[in-house]
């Protein structure tokens, strides 16, 4: 009979199982034994959630003449058990409201061997965590979802995956930053949850660097452009370079301090990325010095012209001379009072600058002076600039190239269209003596 007891509590208790199959075990099942042939007794504190449908259940594993009675407390509640334990009922189910924490004490007396279990189930929501690692990638790779799912019976990915494992892990390549949720169902309960994450995309970008070398440069030096770049399709440098290769070299001389741009460019996101290299330009301006020795003659007498000059190397003497070396000295005879100018040029920096020695013949010569200044001295082309100049003991003046014949003292706006010597002469017509004074305009 006690066999056949048993046999009916397990089938009943299988049967409980199935129809809770929803629920979530919070205490047990927790089996008890008399074996001190009095009584059995158990107390345990446990927490549970207190929104939670909940329910207890007793299951006798023994015949009904081998219980006494019995009681027990949950929390500030008593349910007696003698009925249940000397009835016929192998398992009874009772609905209860759990707190957070809660306190549960059992007792029951019987026979030596007599057995109960006793279980406390609570039919919980589901639970989901989604994550991605990582979160952000570059488009074209990929990133790995991972999730994990309680008290669920069916699991959905979304967009575009579907049905998945109620745990596991996917590979994803999104071609754009997407918000993926996982819903967890538990259809016996109806109820579902959402985790989300999402995975951003970012576009490829390109990088570049430029570089010249050497950095600083006379003028009409050169230095070498090189440069390099990552992910990129479209690439050029300005200025007066246009398209080049994304990574390579190139010798400049430019005239002028010129900052130099690289810009590479991914046609397929439409990124660019620019680097910088500046050049310097250092101009060199030649220095001159020009003597008359003696500086008094009788007609028919010798004058040594002595001159000298840094950085030149284009040089002439005026009137009458012509191209002469940078550095010497000359026996000059002049008819008359002259003044001499030694131009100096240096034809890498495209400058120039003058000295002047007078020889007075016979009398005491008018010796003329000039001044010539240009304002800007620099501007782009297409630019104007102001000549203006000014002279004493002048009676004939005139200004060259382009120019001609000017008052000894004024204004004038010119266009250069290069880089110019503008050339003053100023002429006293009573001694024959000269003086010139030059500006040069710098075009860019």
């Amino acid at each position: 009979m006690r066999i056949a007891t048993h046999v009916l509590a397990v089938l009943s208790l299988i049967l409980t199982f199935a129809s809770l199959a929803s629920a979530t075990s919070i205490l047990g099942p927790k089996e008890c034994i008399i074996e001190d042939g009095k009584k059995f007794s158990f107390s345990q504190g446990f927490t549970a959630d207190p929104n939670a449908p909940s329910k207890i259940i007793l299951t006798k594993f023994s015949a009904s003449g081998d219980y006494k009675g019995g009681k027990l407390r949950l929390n500030n509640k008593i349910y007696r058990l003698k009925r249940f334990l000397r009835g016929d009922r192998i398992v009874i189910e009772r609905d209860i409201q759990l707190e957070e924490v809660n306190k549960l004490k059992l007792v029951f007396k019987g026979a030596m061997g007599a057995a109960l279990s006793l279980e406390i189930i609570q039919e919980l929501p589901p639970t989901a965590s989604l994550r991605s690692s990582p979160d952000l990638i570059v488009k074209g790779e990929s990133s790995e979802l991972s999730w994990e799912t309680e008290n669920s019976d069916e699991c959905y990915l979304t967009p575009d995956i579907g049905r998945v494992d109620c745990n596991g892990s996917l590979l994803v390549t999104p071609s754009e930053t997407t918000e993926y949720s996982l819903t967890a169902v538990n259809t016996v309960l109806d109820l579902e949850t959402v985790s989300s994450t999402t995975v951003g995309v970012t576009l490829v970008v390109p990088s570049a660097t430029l570089t010249a070398e050497p950095g600083q440069i006379e003028r009409g030096q050169g230095s070498t452009l090189t440069w390099t770049s990552t992910n990129a399709d479209d690439c050029e440098i300005t200025p007066d370079i246009g398209k080049v290769e994304c990574n390579g070299t190139r010798d400049v001389a430019p005239l002028v301090p010129t900052n130099y741009f690289f810009t590479a460019r991914n046609t397929a996101s439409g990124t660019t990325d620019t680097a910088i290299a500046a050049i310097q330009v250092q101009v060199t301006i030649p220095t001159t010095s020009l003597s008359a020795t003696p500086a008094e003659i009788e007609p028919g007498q010798n004058s040594v012209l002595t001159w000298s000059s840094e950085d030149a190397d284009v040089c002439s003497i005026t009137p009458g001379i012509g191209s002469v070396e940078c550095n010497g000295s000359m026996v000059v005879t002049p008819l008359g009072n002259t003044l001499y100018t030694f131009s100096a040029g240096n034809s890498l920096s495209g400058t120039a600058t003058i000295a002047t020695a007078g020889v007075e013949v016979g009398a005491v010569m008018v010796v003329p002076s000039a001044s010539l200044t240009a304002s800007p001295e620099e501007i782009i082309l297409g630019e104007s600039t102001q000549l203006e100049w000014a002279t004493t003991d002048a009676d004939d003046c005139s200004i060259t190239p382009g120019v001609g014949p000017v008052s000894c003292n004024g204004t004038l706006i010119v266009f250069p269209q290069s880089t110019t010597n503008y050339i003053l002469s100023a002429t006293n017509s009573s001694s024959g003596m000269i003086a010139s004074a030059i500006a040069q305009v710098s075009v860019q």
